[in-house]
C-alpha cells in the first residue's frame, strides 16, 4: 500500500499543473486568439540572467561540497521506506546506486528563476508552490521506481538512469507549468484543427522512447566502467542527452522517405515576394539586386512588395533606386506607419494576388536558383511552406559568422531534416515560401508576439499542409556582430519558443502534432541549458574534491569532454559533408557560440512579463482582426 502513495503524488502534482496551464494559459491577452496578440512588454533581462548564472554556480559548489551530507540521508530514507515493499536487501541494492545530483540542480535551478525574477506576490507563491511540488513528485518518483525496478529485476545503475532523467522531464513539465502560471502569455489560437495526423505524433514519439531505453542499455555499460571512481553517476546524465538526441535525429532521418516535388506541368507560376522594411539602408539594396538575379534565372513573373514600416532612414529612397534599376522583377513600395514586422508583412500580403508567396527578410542574400524549385513543390497539393538552406552571410568578419555557420549545418542539414520525415518543422521568416489563400484564411501572420513565421506553419499545420525544406533554395542570413547583438536577437528567440507553445497548446488528440512535440523539446532546451554548464562545473568539483585512484584523471576527462564531443563531432562530420572544409579551423568557435547562445535562452525566459493577476480587460474581436484581410 505504501507504494501506491508515490504513484497518486506524482498525479496530483501533474494533475495539478495541468490545469494551472490549461486554466490560466491566455490570461492577459487582450487579442482575438487569431490574429493579434496583446500582451504587456518584455522587460530587458541582463541583470536577472547574469544574477542566475553566479546563482548556478555557487549552487553547484554548495551540491559539490555538501553531496555526501546530502545523499546518505535521503538513501537511508529511501532505504527504510521501501524495504517494506521489496526487503531489506533489494532496497539496499537499489538505493545505493540513487544520485542526487540532477534532483538538486533542477530544484535549485527552478527556486532561482522563481527568486530572481520580476516579482508579484502571487507569482512569487505560485512558484514557490511548483517548486515544492516538483519535489515531492521527485521524491515520489524515486520512491517508485525503486520498487518497481526491484520487483522487476532491473539492473540498479540502469534504473536510476531512468530515474534522473524521469526528474529532469519533471523539471521541464514543472518549468512550462510555473510560466503558465506566473507569466502573461498568448491566448490560444482558436481556429479548430481540420485534418488530424495523430500517427506522426505517434510514430516520433514511439522513436524517441525507444532511443531512451536503448541509452539504458548504454548507460549501464558505461555505469558499469565509470561507476566505481565517480563520485556522482549524475553526471552521466549531461553525457547521455547529446546522444541521445543525436541517435534520435539520424534514426528518424532514416525511418522515412523525403517529400519530394512533384514535376511541373504547364507555364511557371507568378510569384509574388513580400519584403518588411524598416532602417535597412545598410542591406536592402544588395537584396533587392540578388532578388532581381534570382527573377531572371527563374524565368517567370517575379514581382517584390516591400513594405516600409515607417523606415526613418534612406531606406525608401534606395527602394526607389533599385526599382528603377531592376531588369527582371518588378519592385513595388508598399508604404505604411510604423506597426512591426508582423503587421508590415500583413499589409504586403493582402497586395500581393500570386497563389505562391514568397516571405524574404530585408537582411538576406538569395542565391540565383531559389525561385525554380517553388513550381515543383506546390504541384504537390499536401505542401504548404517551403524554407531554405540557410547559410551565414560570410562577408561578415565576426567569429560568430563561424559558429553561426555550424549551427545552420547542424539546424538545417541535419536536425530540420529529420523533423521534416514526421511533418515536424517550422519554417524561419529569413525565406518562406507559402499559399497565398490559405495564409490569408488563417489570419497571415499573427502581431504582437515573437515567432510569426514559425505560427504560420503551426497555423497551415491545422488543414493539413507539410512544410519542407529544400537544400537546393541557399540564402546568406545577416549573423549580430557583436555580443549584445547576438544575445537580443537569441532572447527574441527564445521568447518566441514560449509565445509559440502556448498560442498551439492541444486541447485534444488531434492537436498533438509532431510539430508541437518538436516544440516542446525546445521548451526542453530552455531548462537544461542551464543545467549543463553548471553540471560540468559541479563535476570539476567533485573529482578536485574527492579523488580515488591515479587512473581518475583520464576517465574525469572523458566524462566532462563527453559533454560537448558528440555535439562537436556531429558538427565535424556536417562541415565535411556539405563541403566547407577551410572552416574546420573554426571549428572550436561552435562551443563559445552555443554558451552566448544559452544565454539568450534564459534571456528570454526572464524577459517574459510577470502575472499580477488572471486576466486584463476585454479581448478583441475575430472581425475587427480580419477587416481587410479577405483572400
Amino acid at each position: 500500500m505504501l507504494v501506491l502513495l508515490p504513484a497518486v503524488a506524482v498525479l496530483v502534482v501533474l494533475a495539478g499543473g495541468l490545469v494551472a496551464i490549461v486554466a490560466h494559459a491566455g490570461d492577459g491577452d487582450r487579442g482575438d486568439r487569431f490574429r493579434h496578440v496583446e500582451l504587456p512588454a518584455p522587460k530587458r533581462s541582463d541583470a536577472r540572467v547574469a544574477i542566475f548564472l553566479v546563482g548556478m554556480v555557487l549552487l553547484s559548489v554548495l551540491i559539490a561540497r555538501g553531496y555526501l551530507l546530502f545523499v546518505m540521508p535521503l538513501r537511508r530514507l529511501l532505504f527504510l521506506l521501501d524495504a517494506q515493499a521489496v526487503g531489506v536487501v533489494g532496497a539496499y541494492q537499489q538505493t545505493r546506486y540513487l544520485d542526487p545530483l540532477v534532483l538538486g540542480l533542477v530544484t535549485g535551478s527552478l527556486l532561482l528563476y522563481v527568486l530572481i525574477r520580476r516579482q508579484s506576490l502571487y507569482a512569487l507563491v505560485v512558484g514557490v508552490s511548483f517548486v515544492a511540488g516538483y519535489v515531492l513528485a521527485s521524491f515520489s518518483l524515486g520512491l517508485l521506481e525503486v520498487a518497481v525496478f526491484s520487483w522487476l529485476g532491473m539492473p540498479p545503475n540502469a534504473a536510476f538512469f531512468l530515474f534522473d532523467l524521469g526528474t529532469l522531464l519533471l523539471g521541464v513539465a514543472t518549468l512550462i507549468g510555473l510560466v503558465a502560471a506566473t507569466t502573461y502569455l498568448p491566448a490560444r489560437f482558436r481556429v479548430p484543427v481540420q485534418v488530424s495526423r495523430f500517427w506522426p505524433f505517434l510514430a516520433m514519439l514511439a522513436l524517441f522512447l525507444s532511443v531512451v531505453a536503448c541509452a539504458g542499455a548504454v548507460f549501464h555499460f558505461a555505469a558499469s566502467v565509470l561507476l566505481s571512481v565517480l563520485p556522482a553517476g549524475g553526471f552521466l546524465m549531461f553525457l547521455a542527452l547529446p546522444v541521445i538526441f543525436v541517435v534520435f535525429l539520424l534514426l528518424a532521418l532514416l525511418s522515412q522517405r523525403k517529400i519530394r516535388p512533384y514535376p511541373v506541368t504547364g507555364r511557371l507560376p507568378p510569384l509574388d515576394v513580400i519584403m518588411p522594411c524598416y532602417n535597412e539602408e545598410a542591406q536592402i539594396a544588395a537584396t533587392l539586386l540578388a532578388i532581381d538575379a534570382a527573377a531572371g534565372e527563374y524565368g517567370g513573373s517575379v514581382r517584390v512588395l516591400v513594405a516600409d514600416d515607417g523606415s526613418t532612414d534612406r531606406s525608401v529612397e534606395i527602394v526607389d533606386r533599385i526599382r528603377r534599376q531592376a531588369r527582371f522583377a518588378v519592385i513595388e513600395p508598399v508604404p505604411g506607419p510604423h506597426a512591426g514586422k508582423a503587421g508590415a508583412l500583413n499589409r504586403a500580403l493582402e497586395a500581393a494576388t500570386s497563389d505562391i508567396v514568397v516571405r524574404i527578410d530585408a537582411d538576406i542574400i538569395v542565391g540565383s536558383g531559389v525561385f525554380k524549385p517553388l513550381p515543383g513543390w506546390f504541384e504537390n497539393p499536401t505542401v504548404g511552406c517551403v524554407g531554405a538552406f540557410d547559410l551565414p552571410n560570410f562577408s561578415l568578419p565576426a567569429w560568430y559568422t563561424k559558429g553561426r555557420l555550424f549551427e545552420c549545418l547542424f539546424n538545417f542539414g541535419f536536425s530540420r531534416l529529420a523533423y521534416e520525415r514526421f511533418d515536424g518543422n517550422n519554417i524561419p521568416g529569413t525565406f518562406q515560401a507559402f499559399r497565398r489563400y490559405e495564409g490569408l484564411s488563417l489570419g497571415g501572420f499573427v502581431e504582437g508576439m515573437n515567432g510569426e513565421d514559425s505560427d504560420l506553419t503551426f497555423n497551415l499545420g491545422r488543414i493539413g499542409m507539410v512544410s519542407v525544406v529544400d537544400r537546393d533554395i541557399v540564402i546568406y542570413e545577416d549573423v549580430p556582430q557583436s555580443f549584445s547583438a547576438l544575445v537580443e536577437q537569441r532572447t527574441r528567440w527564445s521568447r518566441a519558443a514560449f509565445h509559440l507553445g502556448f498560442r498551439h497548446l492541444p486541447y485534444s488528440v488531434r492537436e498533438l502534432t509532431p510539430r508541437y512535440l518538436v516544440q516542446l523539446r525546445f521548451l526542453a532546451i530552455k531548462l537544461t541549458s542551464s543545467l549543463r554548464p553548471a553540471s560540468l562545473i559541479s563535476a570539476v568539483i567533485f573529482f578536485s574534491l574527492l579523488p580515488r585512484t591515479p587512473f581518475d584523471l583520464p576517465r574525469i576527462l572523458v566524462l566532462i569532454g563527453g559533454a560537448v564531443v558528440v555535439d562537436l563531432a556531429a558538427v565535424t562530420v556536417l562541415t565535411l559533408y556539405y563541403g566547407f572544409w577551410r572552416f574546420l579551423p573554426w571549428v572550436w568557435a561552435w562551443i563559445p557560440f552555443v554558451a552566448l547562445r544559452k544565454i539568450g535562452i534564459l534571456g528570454g525566459i526572464f524577459s517574459l512579463p510577470t502575472r499580477t493577476r488572471y486576466s486584463v480587460g476585454p479581448r478583441r474581436s475575430k472581425s475587427d482582426a480580419m477587416a481587410g484581410a479577405r483572400p
